[in-house]
């Protein structure tokens, strides 16, 4: 029992559905004769092989001190989910559809390419609150249905990296490290949205000036710059990096101080 505690599965009194028999394979359906289980019977498998999914998963542990009742009140809520007669949660799910919610879930909270960016506001969600939060009447099972939303590729790591270092250097004299964990999606964007317009004008800069795709320091720096002397730095949001109005300012802000061939500048 010591041992299955330190592996994170049920306790006993449910124990005996983990050793039947076609617990790790394939369970067959109900009119089969391989398994005799009553339809009840056959959901509590289900749930017990949906609690031991999460612990196979880098997902909150549930505290030894707790162990027994959580699970068994998992089982529960997740007996009634299954069988649509769950007093406060009224979707019906599926055994395959909550070990998806369960794997959609895991991305979300444990890969930084999909949303949430600010990954503190999921990562205690423990095992019990996530199938059903009695305090709240609610479940994530229902939020994680379909799959996270994937973060914008990083096309140019090093900018993005660039412009969370002079952001942070300028509004609040700290590092990109203060503003990486909650923002750096914006900052992405904001890069991404560099890139193209680095390479968008390309055969437009002064060859002398150093400005291209591949050498885009001096355009970071000129973005952080108008961004500075906008009028509200103080309450700018890295969001507003990546918008029109901000590329605009760069963009006149590097046409008046040489960085465009003067055959250029009558489009300013």
């Amino acid at each position: 029992m010591q041992l299955l505690r330190e592996q994170q599965t049920p306790p006993a009194k449910i124990l005996s559905l983990f050793n039947h028999p076609n617990f790790e394979s394939k369970i067959e359906p109900e009119e089969s004769p391989i398994i005799h289980l009553t339809p009840t019977k056959l959901v509590e498998l289900h749930a017990t092989r949906i609690i031991k999914h999460w612990f196979s998963l880098p997902l909150p542990k549930v505290r030894p001190d707790r162990f027994d009742t959580v699970c068994e009140n998992v089982v529960g809520d997740l007996v009634g989910i299954m069988k649509g007669e769950h007093p406060k949660i009224r979707t019906k799910l599926s055994f395959e559809q909550i070990i998806k919610c369960i794997n959609h879930f895991n991305l979300a909270r444990n890969d930084e390419n999909y949303y949430p960016v600010d990954k503190s506001k999921i990562e205690k969600i423990g095992l019990e609150r996530f199938v059903y939060n009695k305090h709240q009447n609610t479940s994530y099972l229902t939020i994680y249905l379909d799959p996270p939303k994937t973060l914008t590729k990083d096309i140019n790591p090093q900018l993005t990296k660039l412009l969370m270092n002079g952001f942070a250097k300028a509004q609040w004299g700290s590092t990109a490290k203060d503003i990486e964990h909650e923002h750096r999606f914006w900052f992405i964007l904001a890069s991404n949205r560099l890139v193209k317009y680095l390479e968008e004008h390309q055969n437009e800069f002064q060859p002398m000036m150093g400005l291209s795709p591949q050498r885009p320091e001096k355009a970071a720096e000129a973005l952080i710059t108008v961004a500075a002397k906008s009028g509200n730095w103080n309450t700018f949001k890295p969001k507003w990096l990546s918008n029109q109005y901000s590329i605009n300012n760069l963009d006149l802000w590097l046409r008046t101080n040489g960085f465009f061939k003067l055959s250029t500048l009558r489009h300013v």
